[in-house]
Parts: C-alpha cells; structure tokens; sequence
C-alpha cells in the first residue's frame, strides 16, 4: 500500500472536518492507502478515530511553545523531525493550508524527494504558505470546510466527490455507564468564545420544551465556568442531568444515544455529525455555511441556525426539531 501522510494537525473540528475525504479515497481508491496523520498531540485520539488512520506523529507545538527553552523540549522536537524523515512516504497533503504545517510537510518532504499537495495560492487560508507545495489545486473558498476538503481530496487522485458525505465512522454499540436510559437531548452549551455563545435563558426554554415532549436533557463541560453555567440552566429545567466531566471518547458513547444533540459552534457538535444523530448547530459568533453540521448519507436531520452576529430564536429551534419529526 501506498504512504500517505496527511497533515491536519487541529482543532477537533477541524480534524473532523477531514473524516469525508478520507471516507471518499477509500471508496475510490479501496486498499491503496494508509494514512498516517501529523496532529496536535491533544487530538490524537480524534485523528485515530477513522479506519483510514494507520499511525500518528504527535506534533506538540502548543506544548513546545510554553517551554521553548527547556532541553526536553528541543529533544522531543528533534525526535519528531526524525519521525517525519524516518519513513519514505509516498505523498504529502497539507489540508491545513498554513505556515506551521507547510513547514511541517517541508520537513517531511526530505529535500522535495516527495512530493507535496495543498490548496493553490488563491484557494490556500494563508496564502504565503502556497509556495512550498509542488502540487496546488483551485478548490472554491465558499464550500463548507467538509466540503474543501473533499474537493481537495478528489482534484489529487482524479474522482468527483459523492453530493453527500459520509464520515466514515462506525456509530459506536458500546453504551456508556452514563448514558440515560430514558429519551435525552444533548445540550452542548460550552465553546472556546464567549461571542459564540447561546443566552442561558434560551438554553432553560428550550429546555423546558423538550421536557414537555417527554425528552430530558443532559449537559456537558468542560471548564468551571461551563460547569457553574450547566447547575444554573439544569436548575430550571425539570431533571436535567449536569454529567461529571468527561473525556471525548466517552462524551462521544454518550452522544452516540441521543435522541436530538442542540450544539454551539465547538468540536462536540461535529463529534456527533459523525454518529448520524439529529443535530442542531447555533451560530452567533461565526458563519454556519463554512464550519456548519451537514447532512450526510446517513442522517438527513442536520440543520444550522444563525450566524456570526446573529442569536437564533428559540421558536426557530422548536420548529426545526419538529420538521424532524423525531418526537413521540
């Protein structure tokens, strides 16, 4: 089999984000390739979770950067500049299009023996990094993210993307203990900016709605702040369960079972995209048509609200959860 090594090395969703294409080259090109992937040492497990992903090689650059004048942190990168000259791999693709990482595939590149594939100039998110790629293709800035990727993916090794994605990931059987036994929504309220966030009072309504329809809620976090915020809203919402904190993989389990995940702008929303559950993405901070949840082959019930600068209305998350006619 060929070596590919992909380099997309975060955020989550971003990682996410990636899984369609990889879904599609093995379709297109069944047992060809495998894939090892360059990530973020903090979303190597979301790299390992599509089948395509052989190996990883962690890059620890946010770790590095805190600690640039320790010996052990010059060690762990000359180890992993070893790791990416070590293989001889027989293509490069940078999908995330930016300095770093086209510093990275140069360094994997071993002297442009190998070569090296991304977006052109015009189609790049940073448009300097364009000039150390052998190969550039024009894919349209206004697809969704998903969307580039595939489109990336399929200008490389010459096929056209199916209309509808696939991520490729096996929806998981196994149950977490926490995991309700009842009817649940997921309530996904916490993200990385304050602007991104949805009113706390719209959280408690629609909250409250769900439970009418016989549906209860439960609610991640991941910081004290997003913990205080989920007591408040499970406050005034008939039993409502605040979950302890929880790792990505078991957060998955659990969102796996839900009946309706409601998420902000954040990596768990796309984490559930990949389950085919019914999702709701809420925009205020940024623009859906770009990092948005999709529909899939799979799941036709992935709908985006709002926009950067917008507040979606509880009312327009009411009738959408009802257009999915998932309620009893």
């Amino acid at each position: 089999m060929k070596k590919l090594l992909l380099v997309k090395t975060s955020s989550m969703g971003d990682l996410i984000h990636t899984f369609p294409a990889l879904t599609d080259l093995s379709e297109h090109h069944p047992n060809e390739y495998e894939i090892t992937w360059l990530v973020e040492e903090s979303f190597a497990d979301i790299a390992k979770m599509h089948p395509m992903t052989k190996e990883v090689i962690i890059f620890g650059s946010r770790r590095w950067k805190k600690n640039l004048f320790k010996r052990e942190t010059w060690q762990e990168f000359g180890q992993f500049k070893k790791a990416l000259r070590s293989e001889k791999w027989d293509l490069i693709i940078d999908c995330q299009g930016l300095f770093k990482s086209a510093m990275m595939t140069k360094i994997a590149a071993q002297k442009g023996t190998i070569p090296t594939y991304s977006y052109s100039k015009e189609s790049i998110r940073d448009p300097f990094a364009a000039r150390f790629y052998q190969h550039g293709f024009s894919v349209p800035k206004g697809l969704t993210a998903i969307e580039r990727n595939r489109q990336l993916f399929g200008k490389i090794f010459d096929y056209t993307p199916a209309p509808l994605a696939n991520f490729g990931i096996q929806h998981w059987d196994e149950t977490s203990p926490l995991t309700p036994e009842e009817p649940f929504a997921a309530l996904i309220h916490g993200t990385s900016a304050e602007n991104k966030e949805w009113p706390e009072a719209k959280w408690i309504e629609i909250g409250n709605w769900l439970f009418e329809k016989g549906i209860l809620s439960i609610l991640f976090w991941g910081s004290e702040r997003e913990k205080e915020r989920a007591k408040r809203i499970a406050n005034k919402v008939p039993n409502a369960i605040v979950m302890p904190k929880v790792s990505i993989q078991e957060a998955g389990l659990i969102l796996s079972k839900a009946t309706l995940i409601i998420a902000v702008d954040t990596g768990f929303a796309h984490l559930a995209n990949t389950q085919d559950r019914p999702v709701i993405g809420l925009f205020l901070g940024s623009h859906a048509d770009y990092a948005g949840v999709i529909p899939t082959q799979n799941n036709p019930h992935a709908v985006n609200l709002g926009g950067k600068g917008q507040n979606p209305e509880v009312s327009k998350v009411i009738e959408v959860i009802e257009s999915f006619n998932i309620l009893k």
